[in-house]
């Protein structure tokens, strides 16, 4: 049986209680803090005021790479866990890429680089909680129809793990 998203939302406890949260608390941000020093300025506004904590993917891989004593990688930027709404107990992880200063989409690179910061994300979370088959992909509002248009004709398969969409869309989906 197919998970059906829309029951999934944003637990912010679940997300604060996070183990890799717990021993490195320095990775834990506002949402909103995040989507602007991304660039996502026209969209992130329905996140204003809201008190949203996520996990900050560049700072999560920048303390597992310090403690592993290796070079930093390329990571997702957002993560936070979600929790279905019909039945408890029943939790993902969501990851979320910002691309808010994209104005080419040649430089999105290929399929490659974004599975390779999907499977580091998931390698730095460990087998805590399962991450969601769907991943997140924020533009800029003025962007989105030839972002989603390059998705789907460039990249046929990301096209179905990889949904392009609106910052307010995020908010709606998860947080709303």
């Amino acid at each position: 049986m197919a998970v059906k998203m829309s029951n999934f939302k944003y637990n912010k406890e679940l997300t604060i209680k996070y183990p890799l949260a717990v021993n490195y608390p320095n990775i834990l941000e506002d949402i909103y803090s995040i989507l602007t020093k991304e660039g996502c300025n026209s969209s992130s506004s329905s996140f204003k005021d809201k008190e949203i904590t996520v996990i900050d993917g560049d700072k999560l891989e920048g303390e597992i790479s310090r403690t592993a004593g290796r070079r930093q990688y390329k990571s997702i930027d957002i993560i936070f866990i979600i929790e279905n709404t019909l039945v408890r107990k029943e939790t993902l992880i969501q990851l979320v890429e910002l691309k808010c200063n994209c104005t080419t989409f040649a430089s999105l690179g290929d399929k490659k680089s974004f599975t390779q910061k999907v499977r580091g994300a998931e390698s730095n979370l460990g087998q805590f909680t399962p991450t969601s088959n769907t991943y997140y992909i924020i533009f800029e509002d003025n962007y989105i129809q030839q972002a989603r248009r390059y998705l789907f004709r460039s990249h046929p398969v990301l096209n179905s793990q990889f949904k392009a969409i609106k910052a307010k869309q995020l908010f709606e989906l998860f947080f709303n």
